[in-house]
């Protein structure tokens, strides 16, 4: 048999991971406006301040371009299981931008929400 967790045992676990997460970020999002000059301007407007996360680096390698390297990461953010965010939108984590590559899939025991993020350019 496959073992399973009750509803308010995963709630606990779920609450646990979120108090625990160190740090706090703000989720993003951008917003199009007109210019008065027939083209838009993007401003980004924060949709969640303060939100409880973790952040790790997964992946770091230099690249070539022009004529060195680059430094490239790719970092793994971690939210309360609850947390709604997008690959449109970007987390200001301290004072740097990053944007949302890629979300974990929710699955039926989800305890927190995994996003994968690169810093914006």
């Amino acid at each position: 048999m496959c073992p399973s967790l009750d509803p308010w045992e995963l709630e606990e676990i779920q609450v646990e991971i979120a108090d625990s997460l160190p740090d706090t970020c703000d989720l993003l999002t951008t917003t199009y406006t007109p210019d008065g000059m027939g083209g838009f301007s993007t401003v980004a407007g924060t949709v969640y301040a303060n939100m409880p996360c973790r952040l790790d680096v997964v992946k770091s390698l230099e690249n070539v371009a022009g004529a060195g390297k680059q430094p490239f990461t790719t970092f793994m953010l971690t939210l309360p299981h609850n947390a709604v965010i997008t690959t449109a939108y970007q987390v200001k984590y301290k004072s740097t931008i990053y944007n949302v590559t890629g979300i974990t899939p929710e699955r039926s025991w989800s305890a927190c929400k995994r996003v994968t993020i690169e810093k914006a350019v």
